[in-house]
């Protein structure tokens, strides 16, 4: 919720910081100063969101999450449940149970339905 409400935030100051500057520009503009395209400056339009917008870079996901990700079985993910049953040759309620009875650590679920 912190971070929701800084993002909020921070997306409020950018949008007063870019009324500001387009009014800056349109007195700029009006007082026969040259204009953001003669001074070689475009800005992102409609047509072409890119267009001179500087993106930041996707970030790459670590394999940390990933591999926690497989360490533990959603009881909640059909998918998840179903591999698991057919894994260990068990039914889907009895994974679920297994899940609910030791939490959901993989090797904890997986050594329950063995025994």
């Amino acid at each position: 919720m912190a971070k929701k409400r800084i993002v909020s935030k921070a997306v409020r100051a950018i949008k007063s910081l870019a009324k500001d500057a387009a009014v800056a520009v349109l007195t700029t503009r009006s007082a026969g100063k040259p204009s953001l395209s003669e001074l070689g400056i475009s800005l992102p339009t409609a047509n072409n969101p890119k267009k001179g917008a500087v993106m930041a870079k996707k970030r790459k996901q670590s394999s940390r999450g990933r591999k926690q990700d497989r360490a533990r079985v959603a009881g909640g993910q059909k998918h998840e449940v179903r591999y698991e049953a057919k894994k260990a040759g068990k039914s889907k309620k009895a994974v679920k149970r297994a899940v609910k009875k030791v939490g959901n650590s993989r090797k904890k679920v997986e050594r329950e339905l063995q025994g």
